[in-house]
């Protein structure tokens, strides 16, 4: 197997095992389930720490890079309303499907100790945050308010996908598919003030 999909696997394993057992699950049992030794999760990730916010933050990674590959599409699409209104859908299905599965996460790398996750939160999550509000502010430069901070529009949108990812959670009666379209609507109106498809 490529190493990069090692990599991939081995974060996946990591995922289920830290989101079953939290952080104390040890990186032998990781290991084992992953079918490896466990020298090769020290060999990819360096240590527990570095497999840990992996498994937190690549998928937050691979959401950004979504994201900005979505404002590219977004430029082609003025004038299309519909073709826009189908992009804005797929964003936030998939905004919502990536915090979903990394909610239960956050909450370890924010919450179980409040000096680390204070750490967590400046080196490592607030970066990823303002680079979503970059890639907010340069698909929506041509929105009809533009007074409104596209920091506020990117932290609100980040809001309620976590919101609803701690609702998938505990309640267990989220679909992406479903709620995604419905958050890109009130986004876009609260934004533009008229259907995308309009």
């Amino acid at each position: 197997m490529p190493a990069d999909e090692r990599r991939a696997q081995l974060v996946k394993v990591a995922q289920a095992a830290f989101v079953r057992e939290g952080f104390a699950v040890s990186t032998k049992a990781i290991a084992a389930e992953a079918g490896v030794h466990e020298a090769l999760l020290f060999q990819h990730f360096g240590s527990k720490d570095g497999l840990f916010k992996a498994a937190v933050m690549e998928p937050l990674r691979a959401l950004v890079a979504k994201l900005q590959e979505a404002v590219r599409r977004i430029t082609g699409l003025e004038g299309n309303g519909a073709a826009l209104g189908r992009l804005l859908d797929e964003v936030h299905t998939e905004m919502l499907a990536a915090m979903t599965e990394i909610v239960p996460l956050l909450g370890i790398a924010l919450f179980s100790d409040v000096r680390a996750g204070r750490e967590f939160y400046r080196t490592d999550l607030q970066p990823v945050l303002e680079e979503i509000a970059a890639v907010t502010r340069e698909g929506t430069a041509g929105w009809r308010r533009p007074e409104l901070d596209p920091t506020v529009l990117a932290t609100a949108t980040v809001g309620i996908h976590f919101a609803f990812a701690i609702e998938a959670m505990f309640a267990g009666d989220v679909r992406p598919e479903e709620v995604g379209p419905q958050v890109a609507d009130l986004l876009w109106l609260g934004q533009v003030g008229v259907e995308p498809k309009d």
